[in-house]
């Protein structure tokens, strides 16, 4: 019986039995490495379902934060304050609030379309202090993809 039942724990379990029940019985060495890829892809999906609401949250903060400075110090960049309004409206609005999948992708994508034309405005127009925040931003956000990827190794060569 599963204690808790969350999304994670079922994906979890999933990669546990083709793990421990399934490719240890598996002779073929095509078949082996498509379990074994399967089994890595079920493991990033846990991680991902226990992490990734909070992850978008906490990303679009940077986003936002990210496309606010760059409209400070260029208040001229049309397309980045709009964006950034549009993002603003929607995250006070009752689907800002929402705790479901799809309106947080939305939000996520809205924050992600402000922080494109930030990046594009910072970066046409040479700025080096902003461009320099931006690539951390972009290496959080690496960063975090490589989080949902626990124990990565190279299917068929382990």
């Amino acid at each position: 019986m599963i204690a808790r039942p969350t999304t994670q724990q079922l994906l979890d379990d999933c990669a546990r039995e083709v793990r421990d029940t399934i490719m240890p019985i598996v002779d073929n060495p095509a078949v082996r490495v498509r379990l074994e890829m399967l089994e890595q892809l079920l493991s990033s999906c846990a991680v991902r379902a226990a992490h990734e609401m909070a992850w978008m949250a906490e990303e679009c903060e940077q986003l936002e934060r990210f496309a606010a400075d760059v409209a400070a110090v260029f208040p001229d960049a049309d397309e980045v304050s709009a964006t950034l309004d549009e993002y603003r409206r929607e995250a006070a609005s009752p689907t800002g609030s929402s705790l479901h999948l799809d309106d947080r992708v939305h939000l996520y994508d809205l924050a992600g379309q402000a922080f494109g034309a930030a990046l594009e405005a910072a970066m046409a127009r040479g700025h080096t202090e902003l461009s320099a925040a931006a690539k951390a931003v972009i290496h959080a956000r690496v960063d975090r993809e490589a989080d949902c990827r626990p124990g990565f190794y190279f299917p068929g060569r382990s």
